[in-house]
């Protein structure tokens, strides 16, 4: 196998990394939240959430899902006990919507779908950044034209 057929196969097309830190304890938890593209198609996506526990010095595979229509990005934050992280519309025409956000429980690692948890942005948005201010959730960015191709 080819050093390029290796490297697609083992790693994802697009990751975003979390870290938080208890004040107190200085424990601290690390998630990766990774997306892959199904070979051959370009509407569906492996999302894959790994979080590593320091007081307890291991990773887990919370989740892993195929999605229709929805891709992982590069941003997310934890918050408040739960992982924000944003997905990008593949334009497989199921929602109108072109960008959304995804709230994951960290503490019960809930396997419920993760388009159940899906908020939907309500403008379309450029240069996003996800932000914890004092345990809230903030989205920074541009907000885009509708009726430009590359919304």
């Amino acid at each position: 196998m080819s050093l390029t057929n290796r490297i697609n196969d083992e790693f994802s097309d697009y990751t975003a990394l979390a870290i938080s830190v208890d004040k107190k304890s200085h424990n601290y938890t690390v998630s990766i939240v990774s997306s892959k593209q199904i070979p051959e198609n370009f509407y569906e996506w492996n999302i894959s959430i790994d979080i590593y526990n320091s007081k307890t010095m291991t990773w887990i595979n919370s989740l892993s899902e195929v999605l229709n229509g929805w891709r992982g990005g590069d941003e997310s934050v934890i918050c408040g006990g739960a992982l924000y992280f944003l997905l990008y519309s593949t334009g497989a025409g199921i929602s109108d919507n072109r960008h959304g956000l995804i709230k994951y429980n960290l503490s019960n690692h809930s396997s419920h779908g993760l388009l159940s948890n899906f908020i939907p942005a309500p403008w379309y948005l450029t240069s996003v950044r996800l932000m914890n201010l004092n345990e809230k959730l903030v989205m920074v960015g541009g907000i885009g034209k509708d009726e430009r191709p590359d919304r």
